[in-house]
């Protein structure tokens, strides 16, 4: 083939005998001296063979050409021939590529330099492809010229010639060339530029070589080389840390790690280095894995020179220098012959400085800057430039105080942290005080003991469940004092439910009137347990225990018709199960389905041997007994004698003994006091309580049963295999149902090596805990956790990161989407992890966490996708699943291994499978064994699931020989409904009906006790139908009953699938329904938990014990709260029987109307709270049709429905109902932080703080529980509906500058100035995701009419479009977009607008490569002072709508490339237009608006009847299209609103603004407006008398303002300042008020009259601080001239004026007794006097002054703080919250600091707190 791919012509003619003939006559004519003959001859000849295309003759003729000239030693001759041969027309490429190959042959004979010059030339002119074509077939040996041309020039001394020539050739690109070859061209290039000093290009050629290539062994020496020009470039740049790298690179190479005189001065060379490295995260983690390197044990000194770096310990260098010095002087390093060596010894000088100065600084909060010079050895000039250096790069912190002297390393903490430090210090003080309690009463036998003083008389405490762990030390604490005390635990007394049931029949219809029982439980101390045939026996054993004052449950006395029930009747209703073991008693089914049960319920058991069984029964049923009396004492009955007097007496003590042993340890559980445990207080436990992760213990166990020894062990093998591989991260095992991935997943996380084995996680499809993407990863993090501690390390900053964050009104890092949490919790976490060894996670069951379509699925598998190229090298991730449509698009292209059910090795381990478990029934041969087993596999089809369950039904149908057995598995048929057919078959009843339909419909599982108070049937109903069920279901750790395969729930719930039960006939969803909401009405209430008193108001992260508080919440009342409204949406209102309508809304209504406020506390206590968004939106949606029933249609709705519709249902109260649940969704969007984070803010915040006309406070106003809470005052500025911002989105951390909102108002999208994109839930204000990309501002976005696509734009010149769904990126527009403005999509989603400055592309979504059209256009202004600013729509037919909003004229151009020139203008100066241009048609239609403040952002309804815009006085107005009246101004935001949007129903707003938050509103939100009369004036300053009746405010309007907070108006205006009054103070017993003023003037006033007292003069800048003392008599003022002045205040004499401080002073106060005066300035700086004196008091005393004397406190988290406690009370909304805030003991007002001429505050009644 020729190079451009022609192939060489086709050969016409073998010319191969003639050149056998003339070249040797050729050669003879050459000889003989005539060699221009035979070279003519040759020529010839050459033409012949190159026209007929003979490529071999050809090639045989040049090379002859070439040898005879060579021959002839005629140089100059050979050069013109060689360059005549290649000019030749028709060439045959390969043979002149031939010709050069033989040519470069001579190079070594050339007689001189200068002939091997002009060859190589002429070889170069030849070869280069600018002369002709063939440089391609000859690159290699260009090349190959080209470097001994280099190094001829080198050789002369021309270095930079020489890399000149040698860098014209970009080897990498040659094809032909041998890598090695290549790499070695390379490092010459390297070479030569190092040696012409070229720095830059050594970099960028050495970015050509890729390091892999030297893993290889024969390639060590090119490495070697690599690193060697490496370290000489990095020398030069002073790069030390990547001279270290490079040196390691060296040292762990095979070659060099071999031979120990080649690493030691390597590893020399590595340490030097590190050390000299200046300090940052990378060089302290790599000095501290080089330390561990087990070769510097060899080499002592320097190992102790690394130690000195890495040891937190001062290091004086005179001292370095005498140790190390003349080692570190006699290496290249520090060679003080060298100017190099010389200045780096400076720079190691400088590193120990620097070591010197961290170590100071992390011992010492403040030193003095002698003693730190001391300490450095340095001067004092140096040692501030070495500090302020380290301060600058952030390696420390630290504040030089110069004219003191002092240094000082602690950054000034804020009130915050002081007190998250000080209750920290309590925490820990706690946890001591409680383990020295705990182990106190570890260590007492009986439950009386004593502390203390012991004396005859001792005062007993009754210590109760209910009790606080603070108020108990108390006790204690006074008793020791009193010399006497003990402790008397007691059990709280047990609440027994006697309701009557109500009537099940309602719901079912084929359920029995006696199936409904009292559900309430006798209590045994025994249950006897025991084969038929051994009655006569148990009986004496009962008699026996009854005369022993037993209370025993046996069937002889306690059986009913249903066997199974009367089972677990007498398991639930009796403390202790005996088995009464025997051989009949082992080989009888129900026997061992009671002892199964009772194990499932943890019941202790008490076993009693009546018969000794022969050691060589070993079958299966004698195994499941042994495993569940394992570890249990047995009471030997079995001997002939046993009923002999003395014999027996003593063996049924013994069995006495041993029960009572064991209902001691019951009681003792009892009566076990409610302590916060030690271990619940470990960091362990409040990472958990955080995280929250699941338990799989419950999984793990059941599938360590489920396993059969000897199956699945080739799966290890491969697992590990594939673990080994360093490319590979993911791994995919897949298959369909039942083939037995669980098993998989348990046999991997089990059988591999411990040290590799991280996480595993089972999702399971019945369990929202176990189907949830954000448990997978919150589980797997914290399991993690457990096993590395540097990931624990990790976490636990995070916790605390995000608990701070949260105190500050953010979201949790845990509510964010399922990608962020993966980032944050596993991406960034596990790089923290130090191993050598894989960390393997394994997540089962993919297929079960969540539904197909679902968010939160549909990230987890982006995320899990994205693993294979992001998790850390170490990271192995092994993933199990069906393969569902959505797993196999993310999953397919990763390492999938597919499990088929036919496949040989699954078939060999079902048939080991079925073999074990036939064998097990202990009745066949061996033969008969292995015939079932063969049956039964072949019935299986290879699912796995299917073969136990035929097992297990085997089982029960216990056959009695091999005919029987194999009738049995006959009767079988494949596929999972036949034998889930063949179960139910026997066991068909109404209640089995019930209770499988309730498990199957629950989304979330329950324990037999929760599904029985929920159905409200009893706990025996329940056990019996699980009993009978066993195989079927599963029982959970926590006792939960599910199925036990999701195929089960598909055989139960779809219609048609099962024939022998008519699951269909009860409508399940309709009784669960009623049944939650029941169970809501009845049991929801106040303090559900029954928190203690004194933890009321304490946060659940802070509290102790929390998990346990909301454990003794009922599982069947969580349930109900979570899940009612999720049975609700599955039903219609419109196909609902009248009466049940109303049954179900009469019972909604009790609930909705008076438990509303305890059912969101509930939420909040489950970490829920949000859930009142979809509870809510499940209500509306079920009253829907009532509003807006369906359209009519034919062909949609058949007859019998149209009638349905038309029926009229009249449901009273409704709109009561509607209102209220309108109202709790604004309780979550604005009260969510307070009730997230203590849910008895429920009452505390919401109620009292929500609008004084919303349903929601008239109703549950009334309905307050009885305890303390704040009441609002009622003011003018109290809100009377709620706001029209229904949330603000907090989460960006810089300017919002775009926001678009889906069709259905569902969906927010914000772009920002932080470079993100994010994703919202327009009901909750939570963030779904944030899409990273862009690497700038975002400055538009757009989404979909639908909300399936996004599109932003960015100043970095991009437009990407994303997936909601997914996040994923779906591609970008190519075009370079510069001064993007705006981005439209049409409602269909098809098309897509940018708008630049001047132009406007429209591009179609699903191409995307180019634009279809492009319009330029342009705006010019009509006059100087015209403001204007455009808006651009794109309709689904591709047209474009400009909307132009202005205040003068505006003339708009367009230029279309195919249609010409168009022109829209208008001009009317006198009004502000809005013009709607449509290009295509060139019509103009004109809105009026009347505006005067144009600037911002605009938007107009998607009707035309609104126009929205956002101002940059950070307003959101609302005018009418038609007529230009504002209709509504909403106020919130606190800079100016850059961007707008709109619902497409008109029904929200979206606002962006430079204050980092988006904002959503209520458009139809009314009297938002109102109307100020006054001018604008600033309050400065607020003080509040100490009965809060009156508040003093000093505004800039030079006045004092008087405020009666009783009736909540200004009252008195104070006039005499000259200046506005910035402090004010007022003493309650004289009735005065002290102003300070910008006059720097203090005055005093009669409280009662207003009159001015007298002015205090003396100040010379103005006056920031004024205090009065308790008795009036003092006042004591801080002024901007840095001084204090104290004053009597009868007088108005100058008593002391204190002098000391360095800036102005802010703040004053007086202690109570009046004895001393305290002072804060400007720089903090707090100062301490002597009111008598006038002199400073120690600085000892500071601490136990008090600063304020205020008694509450508004923290800027919108939080009410006691001062007194420290505890937050309450919660302020933002709307209620202001700048000047001032309390006193009963009383809080809050203004706001810039006020209109009517301003009023907010006043609050705080006096049940006092």
């Amino acid at each position: 083939m020729d190079i451009d791919g022609q192939p060489e012509p086709k050969k016409e003619k073998d010319f191969s005998d003639v050149v056998d003939v003339q070249l040797p006559e050729s050669e003879k004519l050459a000889k003989s001296g005539k060699l221009q003959a035979a070279l003519d001859q040759l020529l010839i000849l050459e033409k012949q063979t190159r026209t007929g295309a003979d490529l071999a003759s050809n090639t045989r003729v040049l090379i002859h050409i070439l040898t005879l000239i060579h021959s002839a030693k005629d140089w100059k001759l050979l050069n013109e021939y060689i360059v005549l041969l290649s000019k030749k027309h028709g060439l045959l490429k390969q043979a002149i590529t031939k010709m050069v190959q033989h040519a470069m042959t001579h190079l070594d004979t050339a007689p001189s330099k200068e002939l091997k010059l002009e060859l190589i030339s002429t070889l170069r002119a030849v070869t280069d492809g600018k002369a002709n074509s063939i440089t391609i077939f000859v690159e290699v040996e260009r090349a190959r010229l080209t470097k001994i041309f280099a190094k001829i020039k080198e050789d002369d001394g021309l270095i930079v010639e020489a890399a000149d020539i040698l860098q014209e050739l970009q080897v990498e690109t040659f094809g032909s060339m041998e890598r090695r070859e290549k790499t070695d061209f390379i490092l010459e290039q390297m070479r030569l530029c190092l040696a012409k000093k070229d720095y830059t290009r050594v970099q960028l050629i050495s970015k050509k070589i890729s390091t892999k290539y030297f893993e290889s062994d024969e390639n060590q020496d090119l490495k070697l080389r690599y690193y060697e020009l490496l370290i000489q470039h990095a020398l030069h740049e002073e790069a030390y840390l990547s001279v270290c790298k490079y040196y390691r690179s060296v040292y762990d190479t095979p070659k060099v790690k071999e031979d120990e005189a080649q690493w030691m001065p390597v590893l020399q060379n590595v340490i030097l280095f590190i050390v000299l490295s200046p300090y940052d995260n990378e060089q302290s983690d790599l000095i501290h894995r080089i330390f561990e390197d087990t070769n510097l044990s060899k080499l002592p000194l320097y190992k102790e020179f690394v130690k000195c770096f890495i040891t937190s310990e001062l290091m004086r260098w005179p001292k370095i220098e005498e140790i190390y010095g003349e080692g570190l002087k006699s290496t290249f390093v520090f060679d003080v012959k060298t100017e190099a060596g010389v200045k780096r010894l400076k720079e190691l000088h400088k590193r120990v400085i620097e070591h010197n100065i961290r170590v100071v600084a992390k011992y010492y909060t403040k030193i003095t800057l002698k003693r730190l010079t001391q300490l450095l050895d340095l001067p004092m000039k140096e040692t501030e430039e070495f500090l302020s250096n380290l301060v600058i790069s952030k390696t420390i912190y630290a504040r030089i105080d110069r004219p003191a002297g002092i240094v000082s390393f602690v950054a000034r903490k804020e009130s915050k942290e002081v007190m998250n430090e000080w209750a920290q210090n309590i925490n820990q003080l706690l946890e001591l005080i409680v383990k020295t309690l705990l182990e106190i009463l570890s260590e007492t036998k009986t439950r009386k003991f004593t502390i203390g003083f012991a004396e005859p008389e001792l005062g007993f405490v009754s210590v109760r469940d209910d009790q606080s762990l603070i108020a108990r030390l108390e006790y204690i604490e006074r008793q020791k004092r009193n010399h006497k005390f003990a402790i008397r635990f007691e059990p709280n007394d047990p609440e027994i439910n006697r309701k009557k049931m109500t009537d099940i029949t309602e719901f079912v219809g084929t359920l029995d009137q006696d199936e409904v029982i009292d559900s309430t439980l006798n209590s045994f101390h025994v249950m006897l347990s025991y084969a038929w045939s051994d009655k006569e026996k148990v009986l004496v054993i009962k008699d026996e225990l009854d005369r022993r004052g037993l209370t025993v449950w046996m069937d002889v006395t306690n059986m009913n018709n249903n066997i199974y029930e009367a089972m677990a009747r007498g398991v639930l209703e009796s403390k202790i199960i005996v088995p009464c073991i025997s051989l009949n008693y082992v080989n009888r089914p129900n026997c061992r389905r009671e002892l199964n049960f009772a194990a499932d319920n943890n019941k202790p058991i008490v076993p009693v041997r009546l018969q000794k069984i022969p050691q060589t029964t070993t079958n299966i049923k004698l195994e499941a007994v042994k495993l569940i009396t394992s570890g249990e004492l047995y009471v030997d009955l079995s001997e002939q004698d046993w009923k002999s007097s003395s014999r027996f007496t003593a063996l049924m003590n013994h069995l006495k003994t041993q029960i009572d042993k064991h209902l001691q340890a019951l009681d003792n559980t009892d009566l076990k006091p409610s302590l916060p445990q030690v271990s619940e207080l470990s960091q362990q436990d409040r990472l958990r309580n955080w995280l929250n992760p699941i338990s799989m213990d419950d999984e793990h166990e059941r599938l360590q049963k489920d396993y059969a020894e000897g199956t699945r062990i080739w799966l290890i093998a491969e697992v590990e295999s594939w673990i080994e591989l360093p490319e590979s991260r993911v791994l995919w095992l897949n298959g369909g149902a039942g083939v037995g991935k669980s098993v998989m997943s348990y046999l991997v996380s089990a059988k591999i090596p411990q040290d590799w084995f991280g996480a595993v996680f089972y999702c399971r499809h019945n369990d929202s805990n176990k189907n949830n993407a954000v448990n997978v990863l919150k589980t797997i993090a914290f399991e993690l956790s457990k096993k590395y501690p540097e990931y624990f390390e990790f976490l636990k900053k995070l916790q605390f990161d995000d608990e701070t964050q949260q105190m500050c009104g953010k979201n949790s890092i845990l509510a964010s989407s399922v990608s962020i949490i993966h980032k944050i919790l596993l991406i960034d976490g596990l790089k923290e992890i130090r191993t050598n060894n894989p960390v393997v996670i394994v997540i089962d069951a993919l297929d079960e966490c969540g539904k197909p379509g679902d968010d939160d699925r549909a990230e987890l598998l982006s995320v899990i996708h994205e693993a294979a190229s992001v998790l850390p090298s170490f990271v192995k991730l092994i993933v199990t699943g069906r393969p569902e449509p959505d797993i196999w698009e993310n999953l397919y292209d990763l390492n999938a291994h597919v499990l088929e059910t036919t496949s040989e090795l699954n078939m060999q381990d079902l048939f080991i499978f079925t073999k074990l478990r036939i064998s097990n029934l202990g009745l066949f041969t061996e033969e008969e064994i292995q015939q079932a087993a063969n049956a039964l596999t072949t019935k299986s089809e290879g699912v796995f699931v299917y073969a136990r369950l035929a097992c297990d039904n085997i089982e029960f149908e216990n056959p009695e020989d091999i005919s029987s057995l194999l009738t049995i598995i006959n009767k079988l048929h494949t596929g999972m409904d036949s034998i889930y057919d063949s179960i139910f078959k026997a066991r068909n009843t109404p209640m089995v009906q019930l209770v499988i339909s309730t498990v199957c419909s629950l989304r979330k599982p329950l324990t037999i006790k929760g599904i029985s108070k929920l159905l409200r049937i009893s706990e025996p109903r329940v056990g019996g139908v699980h009993i009978a069920l066993r195989s079927i279901l599963r029982t959970g750790e926590d006792g939960s009953i599910t199925v036990i395969h999701k195929s089960l729930k598909d055989f139960v719930t779809k219609s048609g699938r099962s024939t022998s039960v008519d699951f269909e006939s009860v409508n399940i969803e309709m009784v669960m329904l009623e049944c939650c909401l029941r169970v809501l009405e009845s049991e929801l209430r106040f303090n559900i938990a029954n928190i203690d008193d004194e933890y009321l108001y304490t946060f659940h992260s802070e509290m102790p014990n929390f998990a346990s508080v909301v454990a003794s919440i009922p599982d069947h009342l969580c349930y109900s709260a979570l899940y009612a409204t999720s049975h609700l949406e599955m039903l219609s209102i419109n196909l609902l029987p009248n009466e049940y309508v109303n049954r179900i809304h009469n019972m909604l209504s009790v609930v909705v109307k008076t438990k509303l406020t305890h059912w969101m506390e509930l939420l909040s206590l489950l970490d829920r709270f949000a859930d009142i968004i979809s509870i809510s939106t499940a209500i509306k949606s079920f009253y829907e049709p009532l509003h807006n029933p369906p359209v009519k249609s034919s062909n949609i709705i058949t007859s019998n429905l149209k009638k349905l519709f038309k029926k009229k249902i009249i449901l009273p109260n409704l709109s009561q109902i509607l209102s209220l649940i309108s109202d709790s969704e604004r309780i979550c969007g604005q009260f969510a932080i307070p009730i997230s984070t203590c849910a008895l803010q429920v009452y505390w915040t919401a109620v009292p703080f929500s609008p004084i006309l919303s349903s929601f406070y008239i109703t549950y106003s009334r309905l307050q529980p009885s305890g303390k809470f704040p009441k609002l005052l009622q003011t003018e500025r109290v809100p009377k509906q709620w706001s029209p911002c229904i949330s603000t989105l907090i989460g960006h951390s810089r300017e919002v500058y775009s926001v678009a909102i889906s069709g259905d108002g569902n969906v927010i999208v914000t772009g920002s100035g932080d470079k993100a994109v994010k994703i919202w839930n327009a009901r909750t204000g939570k963030v779904v995701r944030t899409l990273i990309g862009h690497r700038e501002a975002v400055v538009a976005v757009a989404i979909s009419d639908d909300g399936s696509m996004i599109v932003s734009g960015s100043r970095d010149g991009y437009v990407k479009m994303w997936s909601v769904a997914s996040g994923k990126l779906m591609g970008d527009l190519t075009n370079d977009f510069e001064y993007l403005k705006e981005i439209a999509v049409s409602e269909d989603g098809n098309w897509i607008l940018t708008c630049s400055d001047s132009e406007l592309s429209t591009w179609n979504a699903s191409t995307r490569k180019k634009p279809l059209r492009t319009l330029r256009y342009a705006v010019r202004n009509l006059s100087d002072d015209m403001y204007f600013s455009c808006g651009f729509a794109i309709e689904n037919d591709g047209n474009i709508t400009v909307n132009v909003f202005s205040n003068a004229g505006v003339k708009i151009r367009s230029v279309m490339t195919a249609e010409g020139i168009q022109e829209l203008s208008f001009e009317k100066k006198s009004l502000n237009l809005i013009t709607i241009g449509l290009w295509d048609d060139g019509k103009i239609r004109e809105f009026i608006f009347d505006s005067k403040q144009v600037g911002g952002a605009y938007v107009i309804s998607n009707d035309q009847s609104i126009i929205v815009g956002g101002l940059w006085d950070k307003t959101v107005k609302i005018w009418k299209s038609k007529t230009g009246k504002e209709m509504r101004k909403f106020t919130g935001h606190r800079d100016a609103v850059r961007t707008v949007a709109i619902s497409r129903d008109g029904k929200l707003i979206v606002s962006g603004s430079s204050d980092s938050t988006a904002k959503i509103w209520n458009a139809a939100a009314e009297n938002v407006i109102r109307t100020f009369k006054g001018d604008l004036y600033e309050l400065n300053a607020i003080a509040l008398r100490e009965d809060g009746n009156l508040a003093a405010l000093g505004s800039s309007d030079t006045t004092v303002k008087l405020w009666n907070a009783d009736i909540g108006k200004e009252t008195r205006s104070l006039i005499g300042h000259r200046g506005g009054v910035i402090a004010v103070a007022i003493n309650i017993y004289k009735n005065l008020i002290v102003s300070g003023s910008w006059d720097t003037t203090v005055k005093i006033w009669n409280g009662d009259t207003g009159d001015e007292i007298r002015t205090l003069i003396g100040h010379t800048d103005r006056v920031n601080a004024v205090a009065i003392s308790h008795d009036g008599n003092v006042i004591v003022s801080g002024s901007e001239d840095e001084t204090v002045k104290v004053w009597n205040a009868n007088t108005g004499d100058e008593i002391h004026t204190l002098v000391g401080h360095g800036s102005a002073v802010t703040a004053v106060a007086i202690s109570t007794d009046g004895t001393a005066i305290g002072s804060r300035d400007y720089d903090g700086m707090l100062f301490l006097w002597s009111a008598s004196r006038g002199e400073l008091l120690p600085d000892d005393a500071i601490s136990s002054f008090h600063w304020s004397s205020e008694y509450y406190s508004l923290q800027r988290s919108g939080w009410i703080r006691d001062l007194r406690s420290g505890m937050n009370l309450f919660w302020i909304p933002s709307e209620f919250r202001a700048p000047l805030f001032c309390s006193s003991l009963k009383r809080l007002v809050i203004f706001t600091k810039v006020v209109e001429g009517n301003a009023n505050g907010i006043f609050i009644d705080v006096s049940d707190f006092a």
